[in-house]
């Protein structure tokens, strides 16, 4: 009983101390899920960073009118898939949020061509702030309630999210 007791006392420091230090992000992300976005209720506040001039941006001015937030990650082999067939909106409507390092996200962007679409999450605050847990997904918002999100296979799907009102982006290849 006191071995046991032992063993748990010494496996709850070990997962604090692992917490503390960034490495379980995703168990970060799960003890915070009473403050995830579901469809009708406010995005909680995050921040990202502009990958170009490292400027940090705060959710209440990135999330005005109506948004796509498509949510990828610079090592992930499903987002490089997804864009793959990626072509800049005529408008600003769409914002890429890279999970990575501000150089990966930075090199991601260049790759697409999309200067002034993507934005770096490095620890994760902003993904957290919603219900999936796993990249690539799109979040649908406007003025800062999420409307809808979806787990896209291909760019079309996020296009279709884009507002219909407006001219909308193109799909190389298309």
């Amino acid at each position: 009983m006191i071995l046991a007791s032992s063993l748990l006392l010494a496996s709850s420091v070990v997962f604090l101390l692992l917490l503390s230090v960034g490495v379980l992000k995703e168990t970060r992300i799960l003890l915070t899920s009473e403050e995830r976005a579901t469809p009708g209720s406010a995005v909680k506040r995050f921040a990202l960073l502009d990958p170009e001039s490292g400027e940090r941006r705060a959710s209440a001015e990135l999330l005005v009118g109506r948004r796509v937030l498509l949510f990828v990650s610079s090592g992930c082999g499903s987002c490089k898939k997804l864009l793959s067939n990626f072509s800049p909106p005529k408008t600003k409507d769409l914002l890429i949020v890279c999970s990575g390092t501000r150089r990966a996200c930075a090199k991601l962007q260049e790759q697409l061509g999309a200067q002034g679409f993507v934005m770096v999450d490095e620890e994760g605050e902003a993904l957290s702030r919603f219900v999936p847990r796993q990249v690539p997904f799109a979040a649908e918002i406007e003025n800062g309630i999420l409307i809808s999100y979806t787990t896209p296979t291909t760019f079309q799907e996020v296009v279709d999210l884009l507002p219909k009102s407006i001219e909308q982006a193109s799909i190389k290849g298309a």
